[in-house]
């Protein structure tokens, strides 16, 4: 999937700036603060360890995945902690975006 549907979302459903960047999507919330977002592509369809250190040689602070056809691996949860990543899906990763001041138009 990559960061491509979520930088669409963000552009036709939002007031988000983000940097358009694939893999790695740079949100810039109100608030100030940048978020890195990762999204696993169709091969990843598990957030495992694996996944997780990818995003983290990329310098993602999180890794958003739909629900619908990617999981978690515990192993995964727990690298992310290590790695300070936190793993959400779109629908937590856009009540995030909410709470930090984004407007969501639709």
């Amino acid at each position: 999937m990559s960061t491509n549907w979520l930088q669409q979302e963000l552009a036709q459903k939002s007031n988000a700036r983000t940097d358009s960047g694939d893999p790695i999507l740079t949100v810039f919330l109100p608030t100030g603060r940048e978020e890195r977002i990762y999204s696993p592509d169709s091969d990843e369809y598990r957030v495992s360890a694996d996944v997780v250190e990818k995003a983290a040689r990329l310098g993602a602070t999180i890794v958003a995945y739909s629900s619908m056809w990617c999981g978690v691996t515990i192993e995964g949860k727990e690298h992310a902690k290590t790695q300070g990543i936190s793993i959400i899906p779109f629908a937590g990763l856009f009540g995030y975006m909410k709470r930090k001041g984004v407007i969501f138009t639709r």
